[in-house]
């Protein structure tokens, strides 16, 4: 059922960005891919999805570069 998908591609989600060097962030990353997949369940859009990671993307990026 969705319970069970939207944990494990939560946690998929956290574990790929471990390839990229991310450790202690993963939590807040799991999080985000809950967020991520409750929406592709409510909107059966992939682009909605791909627009707000790439948004958050750019929130962290502005943020990394702008203190």
């Amino acid at each position: 059922g969705m319970p069970v998908g939207v944990a494990a591609s939560s946690i998929c989600f956290g574990a790929v960005h471990l390839l990229g060097g991310v450790t202690w962030e993963v939590a807040g990353l799991v999080v985000i891919g809950a967020i991520l997949a409750y929406g592709y369940a409510a909107t059966g859009n992939m682009v909605t999805n791909i627009t707000a990671h790439m948004v958050n993307n750019v929130v962290g990026l502005i943020l990394l570069y702008n203190h």
